[in-house]
């Protein structure tokens, strides 16, 4: 694993998030058992996969502007025997099977598939959980988190903006997306949309990968700069964010009990990483499935549930 998916921070993605919920806790309990964050159930999580062990999975899914693909996904494992958090990302441009058919694992979520009846509906959360489960061969998906485009930036925007440095220009208009970029390279304070427009920028060297790689950076400088007392006053205003713009099947009482725990976990015990891939013989990438199968075994601590 290299050294930067080993730095500790690198749990940004879930502990931001695991963070503001506990904090609200704290402030804005009666809110929240009348209004349960994320759309859940009040009272009942519903998870897709069961259990297993100690280990509980989620995936946390990032939509396009049209909410027909997934712009960003991560797999979160979270180890209630050993309190390890683990997260990896699963590049957008990795080309997978949906049977005989080579798509982007991205598509999954736009995806038809075929009802019983002969008609169809769309893959959803469902498929591209099952599709993440597939490529990297872990045992389940119990929740998901599905956030909608302009979460990111709402949220930045109710934390006062984050100040980055960017990394290089970034110049890149789509009218489909309703995605205009166009960012200098250097230091500044980046409000929600420019902060949101930086981690949809894709035209890198390294493409997809190099994306990824920002996208941490960016949620170090978040993590770094807003967790922290003079945060909480804005609470309110995220968990109105949240409750606008992002689904689950995680109930608002199995939530609070993760988040509590999530954040006595210690530093040490934190590590991200991405899928290995390769890349194809275009642009985009291709699982590199000796990798993955060498890795995710011992990333996600399975093989002392193989043991067993």
């Amino acid at each position: 694993m290299s050294r930067k998916s080993r730095r500790p921070f690198m749990r940004a993605v879930f502990m931001l998030l695991m963070a503001i919920l506990a904090i609200c806790l704290g402030i804005f309990t009666a809110k929240w058992l009348t209004s349960p964050l994320l759309n859940a159930d009040k009272t009942e999580s519903i998870p897709m996969d069961e259990i297993v062990e100690d280990k509980v999975f989620a995936l946390i899914a990032g939509l396009d502007k049209a909410e027909s693909n997934t712009d960003v996904l991560m797999v979160v494992c979270y180890n209630k025997k050993t309190e390890h958090i683990r997260v990896m990302s699963v590049p957008r441009d990795t080309y997978v099977y949906f049977g005989t058919k080579r798509a982007l694992i991205n598509s999954a979520y736009s995806m038809s598939v075929p009802n019983e009846d002969g008609t169809y509906r769309q893959g959803g959360i469902e498929l591209t959980a099952m599709k993440v489960k597939e490529t990297l061969g872990i045992p389940a998906i119990n929740y998901y988190a599905v956030f909608k485009v302009g979460t990111f930036a709402s949220l930045i925007d109710e934390l006062g903006g984050v100040d980055f440095y960017v990394p290089q220009d970034m110049h890149y208009e789509d009218p489909y997306q309703d995605l205009y970029i166009h960012l200098n390279q250097g230091q500044q304070t980046l409000n929600g949309q420019m902060a949101e427009n930086m981690v949809r920028f894709r035209s890198y060297p390294m493409g997809d990968l190099q994306r990824v790689e920002v996208q941490q950076d960016l949620l170090e400088a978040l993590f770094e700069q807003k967790l922290n007392k003079s945060s909480i006053g804005k609470i309110d205003e995220v968990y109105d964010v949240l409750q606008e713009k992002v689904t689950s099947n995680l109930a608002l009482r199995d939530l609070l009990g993760y988040a509590s725990a999530a954040l006595s976990v210690s530093m040490e015990n934190v590590e991200m990483c991405t899928m290995p891939t390769q890349f194809a013989n275009d642009a985009h990438l291709v699982p590199d499935r000796a990798a993955i199968d060498q890795l995710v075994p011992v990333f996600f601590e399975l093989q002392n549930t193989v043991e067993e």
